[in-house]
């Protein structure tokens, strides 16, 4: 086994393990757990280390420790437990990535492998922190958690994440450079080489799923939404037919490359995967009722503590201004608590239920309603769509502007050059944008070809 064998391999498994959830194929689980018994016949005591296999200090191949788990659960067999749990031991020993170890003890995770290398040239030269191998370990660390009850490995995850997010994602809400973390959030106005794979994108948006499914947390739900927007959904040909490989703060987006002489490309592979997620997080179920996260219209079938069902049919314009209307449709009349989604950045939200204000409303918070909802009940919201000045946290002076979710992008081919940044103040303080922007530098291409976002 060598080079992408088992980071292949745990992509079948997950294949595998959606078809039979999806369709009951039991042709599927059976497949499943042959490549898994197959797998687990290759590693282990007297043979290869897994933390040796394969790219990336391992993290390539370990990060098939997510099915692994996820086919113990369905089979309820222990080698797929026992296996996995033998993986996250491999991490530590002395050529593994100690994955656990360096999260929990805060190393971030730029320096948690060599860093760039100047001697080389391209690709090579970005250095061994791996963003979405990274990422896609620790989502398997989070699925372990789930089984296991081993508080360390969440504590891995949530640890991780917060350091990505403080260190290395831009204002459109991805990171890295070559595909390697980078210490890119401070870097956002220099001219970083291959900006913001749509892989790690994806990676970050489930590994954020991960983490809202696990603490029940707006925030990751809001950095979801900043992806979605800024980072993903900007990565896509009009057409929907193809992907971009990188995603630069300025200039052109490129289309992404054929891999191995075939119609296909990882970033085309998992852009796909993310716009299919984003339907199953618009509402979420919890323990006492639905948590909205998601404002675009919809209308959705939730299941209830009762085991009844609640019908939510949102109504909006989302993400541009203007209110939104959520009408509350239960089986019959019944007590649960709607859980509405106040993003961060909306500092001042009504919150209006068949017209009556209700005061519990705070940003980066879920407004939890508590009470007896009939068929008809409409809850609206109305979001603070002011445009914000988001500061450039290198310490530049430079801003991007955002209304809602959305970073603007400014194309010359349709905008003036403005003046007035100066007079600016703002961004994740919440003040208003009161100015406009100097633009220098090099030129713009527009969206989604290229645009500038920092002025």
């Amino acid at each position: 086994m060598k080079d992408w064998d088992v980071w292949g391999r745990k992509y079948s498994l997950l294949g595998l393990l959606a078809q039979h959830e999806a369709t009951g194929d039991t042709a599927a689980l059976e497949a499943a757990k042959k490549l898994a018994d197959y797998t687990i016949s290759q590693f282990g005591p007297g043979r290869k280390s897994i933390a040796e296999t394969g790219w990336w200090t391992g993290m390539a191949a370990g990060s098939i420790l997510e099915p692994m788990v996820l086919l113990h659960r369905r089979t309820g067999e222990a080698k797929y437990l026992e296996f996995a749990e033998s993986i996250v031991r491999a991490w530590s020993e002395p050529k593994g990535p100690d994955l656990v170890r360096k999260a929990v003890d805060g190393v971030t995770v730029f320096k948690m492998f060599p860093g760039p290398d100047p001697s080389k040239k391209g690709y090579m030269s970005g250095g061994a922190s791996k963003a979405y191998e990274m990422m896609s370990c620790y989502e398997g660390l989070v699925e372990l958690h789930r089984t296991t009850g081993e508080a360390r490995y969440a504590e891995a995850a949530r640890k991780v994440f917060d350091d990505i997010l403080a260190t290395e994602i831009t204002v459109l809400g991805s990171g890295s450079s070559w595909e390697r973390w980078c210490d890119g959030r401070r870097r956002q106005v220099e001219d970083v080489p291959e900006w913001m794979e749509t892989c790690v994108t994806v990676t970050w948006m489930k590994f954020a799923t991960q983490l809202l499914r696990l603490t029940g947390e707006s925030r990751y739900a809001d950095e979801i939404e900043r992806a979605q927007y800024n980072a993903l959904l900007a990565a896509q040909k009009g057409d929907g037919t193809w992907w971009c490989h990188y995603n630069p703060l300025e200039g052109a987006r490129t289309a992404a490359p054929e891999h191995c002489r075939m119609h296909q490309n990882c970033c085309v592979a998992n852009g796909p995967r993310a716009l299919m997620l984003l339907p199953a997080l618009a509402a979420m179920s919890a323990k006492d009722g639905p948590r909205v996260n998601g404002y675009e219209p919809a209308s959705m079938a939730m299941p209830l503590p009762s085991g009844r069902t609640v019908k939510l049919d949102v109504r909006s314009d989302y993400p541009r201004p203007g209110p939104v209307e959520i009408v509350v449709t239960p089986d019959r009349p019944e007590a649960f608590t709607l859980g509405l989604r106040i993003p961060a950045w909306s500092r001042a939200t009504t919150l209006e239920i068949n017209g009556k204000a209700d005061a519990s409303v705070r940003p980066g918070t879920y407004a939890k309603i508590e009470r007896t909802w009939r068929p008809g009940d409409t809850v609206r919201l109305t979001f603070d769509f002011g445009a914000r000045l988001e500061k450039e946290p290198g310490g530049s002076g430079r801003v991007a502007i955002a209304r809602g979710p959305v970073v603007f992008a400014l194309d010359r081919r349709i905008s003036r050059p403005v003046d007035g940044a100066g007079s600016g103040t703002g961004g994740r303080d919440g003040r208003r944008a009161r100015g406009g922007g100097r633009r220098d530098g090099g030129p713009a291409c527009g969206h989604p070809h290229g645009a500038r976002r920092l002025l």
